[in-house]
């Protein structure tokens, strides 16, 4: 009789070890999607932030050109008022 349980408790232990092992594989294979997925998602957030950034500095030069621009048209205009009669 001790034979017939012991055989049966190896079953369960057996068909346990083989449910946990399935489970793990499941989940590590699941894991290294989602590690995948969020890889891709930092790679597209650098690759954005690095485009913004160019875009700021392009931004920022025609704001410094514009600036100059006005300083020196102010510039021209306070000539002209000193030249022109009131």
């Amino acid at each position: 009789m001790a034979t017939e349980i012991e055989r049966a408790l190896l079953q369960s232990l057996s068909d346990l070890h083989e449910e946990h092992a399935t489970q793990f594989e499941n989940l590590h294979g699941e894991l290294l999607r989602r590690d995948e997925t969020w890889r891709r998602v930092v790679s597209a957030l650098q690759d954005r932030f690095e485009a913004t950034q160019a875009e700021n500095r392009a931004l920022a030069h025609q704001v410094s050109s514009l600036s100059e621009q006005v300083s020196s048209l102010a510039q021209q205009v306070r000539s002209l008022s000193t030249v022109l009669p009131r």
